[in-house]
């Protein structure tokens, strides 16, 4: 299989995080995955980074839905953002929490 690091799907957390990728890329490379049945492929994303917005975590659902991906890894949250329930807040540290990967799948794939 395949992995691809999407991290985000918002052009601009993927300036903020120094990401050589873009979103075209990223759609790009689905696409060609697509046409191999036999290759199984899966995008990581994240959600959480300092700054980020309901809108731009919006943006990576729906880059992930045009990606159609077999699977989607771990959507990694920043501790004090969930106990702020705000994704705008800074993460205290570099520890992230992953929630369950069917709850991504659902997250990206139920619309």
């Amino acid at each position: 299989g395949l992995h691809i690091g999407m991290e985000s799907g918002n052009p601009q957390i993927l300036r903020q995080i120094r990401k050589p990728g873009t979103v075209k890329s990223f759609l790009d490379a689905a696409q060609v995955f697509r046409k191999y049945e036999q290759i199984f492929a899966s995008a990581f994303v994240m959600i959480g980074f300092p700054g980020e917005t309901m809108s731009m975590i919006l943006d990576t659902m729906q880059v992930g839905r045009k990606m159609d991906m077999d699977w989607y890894w771990s959507i990694s949250v920043w501790p004090e953002a969930l106990r702020r329930r705000s994704v705008a807040a800074p993460p205290p540290t570099d520890r992230s929490v992953s929630l369950p990967t069917p709850l991504i799948q659902h997250l990206i794939c139920s619309h």
